[in-house]
């Protein structure tokens, strides 16, 4: 697994699902207001200890909204 050094959710993807919030709640929230999850100021402290629940993040988002090391999901189909 490598070193996560950065992870964002793409707001303009995203659509509300909330699936990677049970799998790194210390990384992701959720913006009611904007329908959209995000990831928390100051979550790039828990990166490391929270890197296979950030990949689980973005196995399980169904619109690939989140990005990890500035790379785009790949999916395998």
């Amino acid at each position: 697994m490598k070193t996560i050094t950065s992870v964002r959710v793409d707001g303009c993807l995203c659509t509300g699902h909330k699936l990677c919030l049970p799998e790194a709640p210390e990384v992701f929230s959720f913006d009611p207001v904007r329908d959209v999850a995000f990831v928390m100021p100051d979550a790039c402290l828990n990166f490391a200890t929270s890197a296979q629940g950030i990949y689980a993040a973005a196995a399980v988002c169904p619109m690939d909204a989140i990005v990890i090391n500035d790379r785009e999901p790949e999916r395998v189909t």
